[in-house]
């Protein structure tokens, strides 16, 4: 090569801009250039071919030249000194309500939360929305609302937007109870109340039924029962409704007669008299002195309207034929005109000891 070559070489080797590399051509042959320098903006001088440099900036897109950029989800500045680039791509903070406000690509929906989050340049875009929860007895609320229902206990957790776990029924024991787990604990028999869930606890009282409706009762649930004085037995309806008769015996003041006469506390005359059937009929007790007496037999019976057979039917006879006169509490108030208080304070006083 002549001096007047290397002379051109030396006057040309700084007039390539910026991110570009330079080669001189002379003749058939390019030269490589040494060194880069502004030439004005993107501008190539004559008899030089700059081609954009290489960009190796980690978190770039690689692209050679000014095209070299951070990809989506990062952020940063790319600079050059010549055909060096220089500047870092950081992931690009992520602020999507429900996710995990991580910083670029880590940026996911929470759990419990489904959706796609993408990116444009540094710019995120997407929604995280509640996922749907299908667990068997759990609230079936969307996302992390999803929890095991009322008087069931167990854990859900979730997988992304995948939920899993198992709610089985809670233990109860509310004293009184059947205790049964969850929706099935219910007051034992014999007991009423209402049994509540608040999660997996339960709240409530159960009580013993009362039986006071039933004439001649004491106690109340379990302990229900005819009063000492009486004879019957209470049984019990779908174990929540007591059922049954207390009874009087009142044989002794028939033992001589048909009939027992007296006069109330308020001056009212009584002539009673008891009616007991063959053929295991409810006994029957009669004041003959009533406006109205039962006529029950007297399509077949005839004679005597204050004989049994023809108030209450062939089967019955007067209880002075029998042991027994055991009436209803109820119906012995009645006739009597007693109060329970009266029929029991009056009872050794008409009975004796029976």
């Amino acid at each position: 090569m002549d001096s007047k070559a290397m002379t051109m070489i030396a006057l040309i080797a700084v007039t390539c801009p910026l991110a570009l590399g330079g080669r001189v051509k002379m003749g058939n042959t390019l030269a490589t250039m040494a060194t880069v320098s502004a030439h004005g903006a993107h501008e190539c001088p004559p008899g030089v071919i700059c081609t954009p440099a290489p960009c190796g900036v980690e978190n770039s897109n690689m692209e050679p030249g000014t095209d070299c950029t951070c990809l989506p989800g990062f952020t940063g500045e790319i600079t050059w000194v010549g055909a060096t680039p220089s500047g870092t791509c950081t992931p690009a903070p992520c602020e999507i309500e429900n996710s995990n406000m991580a910083g670029g690509h880590e940026c996911a929906c929470l759990p419990g939360f489904s959706g796609e989050i993408s990116w444009l340049g540094s710019t995120p875009e997407g929604r995280c929305a509640p996922a749907p929860c299908d667990i068997a007895n759990s609230n079936l609320a969307a996302g992390p609302a999803c929890a095991c229902a009322d008087a069931f206990v167990g854990e859900i957790t979730w997988s992304g937007g995948n939920p899993s776990g198992t709610c089985i029924p809670a233990a109860c024991e509310i004293e009184n109870s059947n205790m049964a787990a969850g929706i099935k604990c219910t007051c034992a028999p014999k007991f009423h109340g209402e049994i509540t869930w608040s999660g997996a606890t339960p709240s409530g009282t159960c009580t013993p039924v009362p039986c006071d409706h039933l004439v001649g009762t004491t106690g109340a649930g379990p302990d229900c029962g005819c009063l000492p004085q009486f004879k019957g037995e209470i049984t019990w309806e779908d174990g929540r409704t007591p059922k049954g008769e207390c009874r009087i015996e009142a044989i002794t003041l028939f033992k001589s007669s048909d009939t027992f006469k007296f006069r109330t506390e308020s001056g009212v005359q009584k002539n009673m008299k008891c009616c007991v059937s063959s053929q295991g009929k409810p006994t029957e007790l009669v004041d003959l002195n009533a406006d109205t007496l039962p006529s029950a037999g007297a399509v077949r019976m005839f004679g005597d309207k204050h004989g049994c057979g023809y108030m209450f039917g062939d089967s019955y006879h007067g209880a002075s034929r029998g042991t027994t006169c055991e009436v209803a509490v109820a119906r012995y108030m009645e006739v009597t005109d007693q109060s329970l208080e009266q029929v029991i304070d009056n009872r050794k006083a008409w009975f004796g000891n029976i």
